[in-house]
């Protein structure tokens, strides 16, 4: 029998689970990155809307999350050899 994930009823705890952190510490690194990552664009999307009055495709954002994701693990040891293009070829694998 599978198991069954429920989203958390908040950001912070959303924040606060560490999927396959026992298991590998790359993937808890990439996860917490992640999340960071997606915060941040989702704050400065929001803030275009507000204070632009204009809104970014979906795509676009979706693409620097990405790229934000690459640029900030790249200071970690374990990530130092990762390019952009392994990161969102091979996203799934990590």
């Amino acid at each position: 029998m599978g198991s069954i994930w429920v989203m958390p009823k908040s950001c912070i705890k959303l924040g606060e689970l560490s999927f396959g952190a026992g298991e590998n510490n790359t993937r808890s690194v990439l996860w917490k990155v992640a999340m960071m990552a997606i915060w941040w664009r989702i704050w400065l999307e929001r803030n275009r809307r507000i204070f632009e009055r204009r809104e970014e495709d979906s795509i676009i954002t979706w693409d620097r999350i990405k790229l934000n994701i690459a640029l900030w693990i790249h200071s970690n040891k374990e990530f130092c050899d990762l390019l952009y293009s392994d990161l969102v070829r091979d996203w799934p694998s990590f």
